[in-house]
């Protein structure tokens, strides 16, 4: 039984008791605790209500708690598994590994492969960049992870490849050095690139421009993989420099963008994702025509386990023995050849053929009887740490002589009457409705069938990267060689799994995304624009009723203006409008219906400083160590405010701490412009979007 907490565990006099005992260290001049004193009388009525609240408190189960999260909008984290990229070894080129193919860390955890892959199809050889002062070749650093290949507005990236003469698409990994001050919040799906770039093949008629398909970097901003398409593949040259013969690919910057310029630590074309799972059975879907009734299958289960052949009419999909099945295992490829008979087929552009390869040892799971009694339940047999990825869990029952998918559902109460879905709870396993919510499933024998099914073990299915990966089974085999000959190659980029999401996490994840969302204060403004998607925000401050360009300041009703400073290296950054949008964009959807979000560039202010000092130092030593104290009293690392005013007390502090300076005998200030105020302590007002930086020092220098 769930050791479930008793929120009803106080009686009214109890609680009634409790209130009239703490009314003395609260209020000492209350001296009537009779019933017949008002006060007395209210504690009765909230003594009673509060036994109620706890009443019903008492009676919020689990199932009510996730009611009341999905009203909010929130939906707890369901189950998800390691992944990772593997970088094969160059030992293995040329060696093709099926979709599932299974590996073993250091660790001892199982993992498969995302995708059918063929090592050493690409091999990155070299590295050049094209500067105003000539070619630089810089394979060495691109091989040395600790140092990042800064690439700048006007330089041109050459990088060469083996193996991209035959190969129309193909994908690149970027590995991108994110060690900055400022973090740049993750990207949104659909969110803007911060910067433009051009990918070009070099052919012997100049640079031909490839389609970029797909981009998981964002232009070079995070690390992902880049996929690129080239019609006719990429031709062997020197790249117009006299370089090595290779597939040269060539990479500039079209608009720089008002971040940081990208870093590069390194990339690698020969690599494949993984997951940290099991898969016990697989479906793979296929369209077959008139023209061509047969299919070929990459698939690790195909050649280990077992598989079962369906294809589809009108009624539904139902099992056939095709004309010709063929499993081939050449080098571990894992290769299904399937010949079907043309009478057995429907041809309309959908679907039409389903092959289920599935574990021989999970062959008395995958067909299972069904009673046709409301609220069917069936016990899954998991061993050890695994768990169920529901994602992926695919279910046929069979109706009529066909088979139907069902689909899965997070609660069956969400369900129609006779709708084809079904559940999955940890105790009772894989549940069915009973005609009220959710259809009920034919009885019959071997009437369901678990199409798709694969499990993991979540948090505890961790990897670190670098770790290397080995066969299966080469873990526990002591004459196989040692681990470093055996490994087909090392993991990166770890993104760990994690275990279904508890109720009360869930709760502080929605109390999270309320203060999130928020936005009551000039505060709650700054922090939206601070977390905009896919930005590198330095800086952010909230100006109410503020607007800008008025000569006077006015108050606008409604009008909330944001000044925002990207993370640059360069000494004055300033936002572009794409970054002005992205932050707009961001923040408006969490604007109240009443208000103008306006978001704007801050203004650069120059402070002029004429100074006299009494030094132990010679003049020229002297004004060095003065502007150096300066500028890092002004930079913008050292924590200043947009439109901060400038004091002239902190100005004197500045020059006053040098270790050459005795004493600082007369000061003054004046700032850029005529859009500020002097108060009466010498102190600069500056405009509230500006930001102040030093401009001229002037500083006399007076000898001990």
């Amino acid at each position: 039984m769930l050791n479930v907490p008793n929120l009803d565990d106080q009686r009214y006099d109890e609680i009634l008791e409790s209130a009239i005992n703490r009314i003395p260290y609260l209020y000492d001049q209350w001296t009537d605790f009779n019933a017949h004193d008002p006060g007395i009388t209210l504690l009765e009525l909230f003594a009673w209500y509060k036994q109620m609240q706890q009443y019903h408190l008492n009676r919020v189960t689990e199932r009510h708690k996730l009611k009341l999260l999905k009203l909010l909008g929130i939906k707890p984290e369901g189950l998800s598994e390691t992944t990772a990229m593997v970088h094969f070894s160059e030992e293995i080129k040329g060696q093709r590994f099926a979709k599932g193919t299974r590996f073993i860390s250091e660790a001892g955890v199982g993992f498969e492969l995302a995708s059918t892959v063929t090592t050493g199809g690409i091999i990155f050889r070299e590295a050049y960049i094209l500067r105003g002062d000539g070619m630089h070749e810089v394979t060495s650093v691109l091989a040395n992870e600790q140092v990042a290949l800064k690439l700048r507005e006007g330089e041109v990236l050459y990088l060469g490849f083996e193996g991209l003469e035959d190969r129309e698409e193909f994908r690149i990994w970027f590995d991108i050095d994110d060690s900055y001050p400022v973090k740049r919040n993750p990207f949104k799906a659909g969110d803007p690139h911060p910067r433009t770039i051009r990918v070009e093949a070099v052919g012997e008629n100049g640079p031909a421009p490839l389609e970029i398909s797909g981009d998981e970097t964002y232009s070079l901003s995070v690390s992902g993989a880049m996929e690129l398409r080239s019609p006719g593949g990429v031709p062997v040259t020197d790249g117009g420099w006299k370089l090595p013969e290779r597939s040269w690919l060539t990479i500039r910057i079209t608009e720089c963008g008002c971040e940081e310029d990208p870093a590069i630590l390194s990339l690698t074309a020969d690599f494949a994702p993984v997951r940290q799972r099991t898969t016990r059975s697989e479906l793979n879907e296929f369209t077959v025509t008139k023209k061509d009734i047969s299919l070929v299958l990459y698939s690790w289960l195909a050649v280990r386990g077992k598989a079962d052949v369906f294809v589809r009419d009108e009624l539904g999909w139902y099992e056939i023995q095709p004309e010709r099945l063929e499993v081939l295992e050449k080098d571990g490829t894992g290769v299904m050849h399937i010949r079907l008979k043309p009478e057995t087929l429907i041809f309309d552009a959908e679907p039409n053929v389903r092959v289920i390869c599935y574990e021989q040892e999970f062959q008395t799971e995958i067909r299972r009887n069904s009673t046709g009694l409301p609220n069917q339940q069936l016990k899954l047999m998991l061993s050890g740490g695994e768990r169920l990825l529901t994602d992926d869990l695919r279910i046929m029952c069979r109706s009529g002589g066909r088979y139907q998918d069902w689909r899965y559902i997070d609660s069956l109460e969400d369900a129609s009457p006779h709708e084809r879905v079904f559940t999955y709870d940890e105790h009772r396993g894989i549940v069915f409705g009973d005609n009220l919510n959710g259809a009920v499933p034919e009885a019959g024998k071997n009437a369901l069938y678990l199409a798709g099914f694969a499990v993991t073990e979540g948090a505890d299915g961790s990897i670190t990267g670098g770790q290397k990966l080995l066969p299966l089974g080469g873990a526990e085999d002591e004459e196989a060689g040692p681990e470093d000959e055996r490994a087909v190659g090392s993991v990166f980029n770890v993104r760990l799994g994690r275990d279904r999401e508890t109720i009360d996490s869930a709760v502080l994840r929605m109390e999270a995304a309320w203060k999130e969302g928020r936005t009551a204060t000039a505060a709650d403004f700054e922090r939206l624009a601070l977390q905009t998607p896919g930005r590198r925000v330095r800086q952010a401050k909230a100006l109410p009723l503020y607007k800008p360009e008025a000569v006077i300041e006015e108050n606008v009703p409604g009008l909330m203006t944001l000044v925002v400073l990207p993370y640059s290296e360069k000494p004055f950054p300033m936002p572009d409008e794409r970054f002005l949008e992205s932050v707009r964009k961001h923040v408006e959807k969490h604007r109240l219906i009443c208000m103008k979000i306006q978001v704007i560039a801050p203004t650069y202010v120059g402070i002029n400083i004429r100074a006299e000092v009494i030094a132990d130092a010679d003049e020229q030593t002297v004004y060095k160590k003065v502007r150096q104290a300066l500028e890092n009293y002004f930079s913008l690392d050292a924590a200043r405010e947009l439109g901060a005013p400038v004091s002239q007390s902190g100005v004197i502090g500045a020059i006053g701490g040098v270790d050459s300076v005795l004493g600082v005998t007369d000061i003054h200030i004046s700032a850029d412009g005529n859009r500020h105020q002097y108060n009466k302590h010498g102190d600069i007002i500056i405009q509230k979007h500006g930001i102040a930086y030093l401009g001229t020092l002037e500083l006399r220098v007076s000898r001990q």
